[in-house]
Protein backbone atom coordinates (compact mmCIF):
# COMPACT_ATOMS: atom_id res chain seq x y z
CA UNK A 1 0.00 0.00 0.00
CA UNK A 2 1.58 3.04 -1.28
CA UNK A 3 0.00 6.27 0.50
CA UNK A 4 0.02 8.86 -1.53
CA UNK A 5 -0.71 12.49 0.62
CA UNK A 6 -2.04 13.34 3.85
CA UNK A 7 -2.85 17.04 5.44
CA UNK A 8 0.76 17.98 6.25
CA UNK A 9 3.27 18.38 3.38
CA UNK A 10 5.74 16.09 5.03
CA UNK A 11 3.06 12.93 5.09
CA UNK A 12 3.21 13.93 1.27
CA UNK A 13 5.86 11.56 -0.91
CA UNK A 14 7.50 13.45 -3.47
CA UNK A 15 7.22 12.80 -7.41
CA UNK A 16 10.74 10.78 -7.41
CA UNK A 17 10.03 8.37 -4.63
CA UNK A 18 6.26 7.75 -5.80
CA UNK A 19 8.19 6.58 -9.11
CA UNK A 20 10.72 4.52 -6.76
CA UNK A 21 8.24 2.47 -5.13
CA UNK A 22 6.22 2.19 -8.65
CA UNK A 23 8.93 0.83 -10.62
CA UNK A 24 10.36 -0.99 -6.98
CA UNK A 25 7.09 -3.15 -6.80
CA UNK A 26 6.44 -3.53 -10.80
CA UNK A 27 10.25 -5.54 -11.18
CA UNK A 28 9.22 -8.10 -7.95
CA UNK A 29 5.76 -8.13 -9.32
CA UNK A 30 4.02 -6.96 -5.77
CA UNK A 31 0.62 -5.62 -6.17
CA UNK A 32 0.16 -2.56 -5.28
CA UNK A 33 -2.71 -0.33 -3.87
CA UNK A 34 -2.99 3.63 -3.01
CA UNK A 35 -4.36 5.63 -0.02
CA UNK A 36 -4.53 8.94 0.75
CA UNK A 37 -4.61 12.47 -0.79
CA UNK A 38 -6.00 11.31 -4.16
CA UNK A 39 -9.37 12.82 -4.44
CA UNK A 40 -8.57 14.35 -7.98
CA UNK A 41 -7.27 12.98 -11.15
CA UNK A 42 -3.99 15.11 -11.61
CA UNK A 43 -1.64 16.42 -10.25
CA UNK A 44 -2.75 19.63 -8.75
CA UNK A 45 -1.65 22.33 -5.64
CA UNK A 46 -3.85 22.65 -2.76
CA UNK A 47 -4.60 26.33 -3.93
CA UNK A 48 -6.53 25.24 -7.08
CA UNK A 49 -8.77 22.80 -4.74
CA UNK A 50 -10.67 24.17 -1.93
CA UNK A 51 -11.44 20.67 -0.52
CA UNK A 52 -7.52 19.40 0.05
CA UNK A 53 -6.37 22.30 2.88
CA UNK A 54 -5.84 21.98 6.26
CA UNK A 55 -5.87 24.54 8.85
CA UNK A 56 -3.05 26.52 8.34
CA UNK A 57 -4.59 27.21 4.75
CA UNK A 58 -3.64 24.59 2.37
CA UNK A 59 -0.53 22.57 1.98
CA UNK A 60 2.88 24.05 -0.25
CA UNK A 61 3.29 21.01 -1.93
CA UNK A 62 1.42 19.58 -4.86
CA UNK A 63 -0.96 16.71 -4.09
CA UNK A 64 -1.09 14.10 -6.36
CA UNK A 65 -3.69 12.46 -8.71
CA UNK A 66 -5.01 9.19 -9.27
CA UNK A 67 -5.10 9.22 -12.83
CA UNK A 68 -1.30 10.31 -12.82
CA UNK A 69 -0.27 7.74 -10.26
CA UNK A 70 -2.67 4.72 -12.27
CA UNK A 71 -0.95 5.69 -15.61
CA UNK A 72 2.33 5.48 -14.04
CA UNK A 73 1.72 2.43 -12.09
CA UNK A 74 0.57 0.89 -15.60
CA UNK A 75 3.34 2.11 -17.53
CA UNK A 76 5.53 0.72 -14.80
CA UNK A 77 4.10 -2.84 -14.90
CA UNK A 78 2.84 -3.29 -19.04
CA UNK A 79 5.81 -1.33 -19.94
CA UNK A 80 8.74 -1.41 -17.62
CA UNK A 81 9.24 2.03 -17.92
CA UNK A 82 12.21 3.59 -16.91
CA UNK A 83 12.36 5.74 -13.76
CA UNK A 84 12.20 8.99 -15.29
CA UNK A 85 9.45 8.12 -17.27
CA UNK A 86 7.51 7.36 -14.67
CA UNK A 87 8.63 9.95 -12.34
CA UNK A 88 7.51 12.41 -15.29
CA UNK A 89 3.87 10.61 -15.46
CA UNK A 90 3.49 11.01 -11.68
CA UNK A 91 5.08 14.85 -11.89
CA UNK A 92 2.68 15.86 -14.60
CA UNK A 93 0.39 18.77 -13.70
CA UNK A 94 -1.00 20.55 -16.87
CA UNK A 95 -1.41 18.09 -19.60
CA UNK A 96 -4.90 16.87 -18.78
CA UNK A 97 -4.89 15.40 -23.09
CA UNK A 98 -6.09 11.98 -21.98
CA UNK A 99 -7.13 10.26 -25.06
CA UNK A 100 -9.48 7.15 -23.71
CA UNK A 101 -10.09 5.03 -27.65
CA UNK A 102 -11.51 1.27 -27.70
CA UNK A 103 -7.47 0.16 -28.20
CA UNK A 104 -6.24 1.45 -25.05
CA UNK A 105 -5.08 4.85 -23.09
CA UNK A 106 -2.98 7.64 -24.06
CA UNK A 107 -1.26 10.12 -22.68
CA UNK A 108 1.75 12.23 -22.65
CA UNK A 109 3.34 10.20 -26.04
CA UNK A 110 2.69 6.67 -23.93
CA UNK A 111 -0.25 4.09 -25.19
CA UNK A 112 -1.19 1.15 -22.76
CA UNK A 113 -3.27 -1.41 -23.97
CA UNK A 114 -6.74 -2.32 -23.50
CA UNK A 115 -6.49 -5.99 -23.47
CA UNK A 116 -2.95 -5.63 -21.10
CA UNK A 117 -4.85 -3.19 -18.65
CA UNK A 118 -7.10 -5.83 -17.98
CA UNK A 119 -4.60 -8.27 -16.41
CA UNK A 120 -2.17 -4.91 -15.35
CA UNK A 121 -5.37 -4.46 -13.15
CA UNK A 122 -5.78 -8.01 -11.84
CA UNK A 123 -2.42 -8.69 -10.82
CA UNK A 124 -0.90 -5.45 -9.99
CA UNK A 125 -2.65 -2.06 -9.45
CA UNK A 126 -4.96 -3.03 -7.29
CA UNK A 127 -7.41 0.17 -5.97
CA UNK A 128 -6.70 3.46 -4.64
CA UNK A 129 -8.66 4.59 -1.30
CA UNK A 130 -9.78 8.54 -0.97
CA UNK A 131 -11.45 10.42 1.32
CA UNK A 132 -13.79 11.76 -0.93
CA UNK A 133 -15.99 9.65 -2.46
CA UNK A 134 -17.75 12.65 -4.46
CA UNK A 135 -15.04 14.83 -5.87
CA UNK A 136 -12.92 11.54 -7.55
CA UNK A 137 -16.24 10.86 -9.54
CA UNK A 138 -17.29 14.66 -10.25
CA UNK A 139 -14.45 15.47 -11.76
CA UNK A 140 -14.22 12.26 -13.85
CA UNK A 141 -17.69 13.05 -14.86
CA UNK A 142 -16.15 17.70 -15.60
CA UNK A 143 -13.53 15.41 -17.80
CA UNK A 144 -16.06 13.36 -19.44
CA UNK A 145 -14.79 10.09 -18.39
CA UNK A 146 -18.26 9.29 -16.99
Amino acid sequence: KLRCGGVEDHLVPSPARVAFALRTAANVGVPIKFTAGLHHPFRHSSSSHSSVVNEEGGLAVPMHGYFNIFFAAFLAYMQNATLDDIEKMVSEMYDKSVKFSNDGISWLGHELPLESLQEARERYVLSYGSCSFIEPIEDAEQYGWL
